[in-house]
């Protein structure tokens, strides 16, 4: 007599999967929301580039999951999972570092504005 197998629903492995694609959905939801308003703001676009913009990304973002889903097929699963943790580490820290940049020139030119006032008043 075979013994039975366990057919339950949810599992570690589901439920791990479950809350990773909640994840990842939910950063790409929270990414594109404000997307628009940021470029018309920040770069002073119009509406049709505006709408440009947001459908290249959305484009970009389907070729990317449908040529992963082609590379994960052929077997290169830990080579897809290992280059999208580089990517997104260097990204990080490229991110990290710009900001930083960015952030000690406007403290060194808001230094450098305050000085000149106090010679102007002094």
């Amino acid at each position: 007599m075979e013994e039975p197998q366990d057919n339950r629903l949810w599992t570690k492995e589901f439920i791990m999967l479950t809350i990773c694609n909640l994840l990842l959905f939910l950063n790409l939801q929270m990414i594109i929301s404000p997307l628009p308003a940021y470029v018309k703001e920040t770069f002073h676009a119009d509406n049709l580039t505006v709408s440009l913009f947001t459908t290249l990304f959305a484009l970009s973002a389907i070729a990317a999951r449908l040529y992963s889903a082609k590379a994960l097929e052929k077997g290169k699963r830990n080579l897809i999972l290992f280059l999208g943790l580089f990517l997104s580490s260097l990204f990080l820290a490229v991110f990290i570092a710009v900001y930083v940049i960015a952030m000690m020139k406007k403290s060194a030119s808001n230094r450098s504005e305050n000085i000149s006032d106090q010679k102007v008043y002094n």
